[in-house]
């Protein structure tokens, strides 16, 4: 998956710089994603105990789904600024693009995965 999205990130940047420039950020952000699915399930809870009409509306799926993509997309636009030197509108875009194609490859992924692994049960 890392490798995936590295490619998806040189595509952004139409090839100009080095593909391992690429795969650090990839891998940075792979790992912010990951610290952030730790830390997003005890947000929720945390808020269930300030407000709990309000951790019932953040458990909806679409709700959770458009924070994290928001979340991500200005994570990235940020790292993306800071990591290859744009501008902030050019990072923006680009950090939002790369979410929503990141959602992509990971749907794919799992798909992949699923019918490898249907198909190599007996």
């Amino acid at each position: 998956m890392v490798q995936l999205f590295a490619v998806l990130l040189w595509l952004l940047y139409g090839g100009r710089r080095p593909f391992v420039h690429h795969t650090v950020m990839a891998l940075h952000f792979h790992a912010f994603l990951l610290l952030v699915m730790i830390g997003l399930p005890l947000l929720i809870r945390m808020a269930g105990w300030v407000a709990p009409a309000a951790a019932v509306r953040m458990e909806s799926d679409l709700v959770l789904a458009v924070i994290l993509t928001a979340g991500l997309g200005f994570y990235l636009a940020a790292a993306l600024r800071r990591g290859f030197g744009n501008g902030a509108a050019a990072s923006l875009v680009r950090g939002l693009a790369g979410v929503v194609a990141f959602f992509a490859v990971l749907t794919i992924y799992r798909m992949l995965l699923f019918f490898a692994v249907y198909f190599t049960l007996d």
